[in-house]
């Protein structure tokens, strides 16, 4: 009884025409967020942490007068390897590549699946240097990511998994430092 209706109503989640509808609502929402955040600036800057991120930075670049600098590095997403250990509650998570390479991060953890050492939480160890404040971003449409002050960004905007992993994963390496 209890067992099936699970699976019905789990069923009845993924195949639901309308559930693909918050896709667009959430981006519209992180958009909406951005310009009220930064309504005062002219030509705001936002910085986008790119993991999942894809719909709402073509909104923002769709609206003009925005200033898109774009945080990503696709090697650091590949599916079925971007989770590191532990990033539910982020402890004892590695947040730079030398580090989690060191702790073997990139073997088979049992239980937990395959996780490279290139993964959302060392990407934040790629993206934020702690003791100059700067984050490496490259300014949309330009392909050339250089360090720019954290400070001097109007908002940040993050994506699904940019949410999850590398957001909670910047602020403890600003923490760490």
């Amino acid at each position: 009884g209890n067992m099936k209706r699970r699976r019905e109503d789990h069923a009845a989640l993924h195949h639901d025409p309308t559930a693909a509808l918050w896709v667009p609502a959430l981006s519209a929402a992180l958009f909406a967020a951005a310009l009220l955040l930064c309504h005062r600036r002219r030509r705001p800057r936002i910085c986008v942490i790119a993991p999942g991120s894809g719909q709402a930075t073509r909104a923002m670049l769709g609206a003009g007068g925005l200033r898109v600098h774009l945080a990503a590095g696709p090697e650091y997403d590949i599916n079925g390897r971007r989770m590191p250990p532990d990033w539910v509650s982020m402890r004892e998570v590695q947040l730079h590549e030398s580090d989690a390479r060191a702790a073997g991060v990139d073997l088979l953890v049992a239980g937990r699946g395959r996780a490279s050492c290139l993964n959302l939480a060392t990407l934040a160890g790629r993206l934020f240097d702690a003791p100059s404040g700067a984050i490496v971003s490259c300014e949309v449409p330009s392909r050339v990511p250089r360090p720019q002050p954290a400070a001097s960004f109007s908002c940040l905007v993050c994506g699904s998994r940019g949410g999850q992993v590398t957001l909670p994963a910047l602020w403890l390496v600003g923490r760490r430092g």
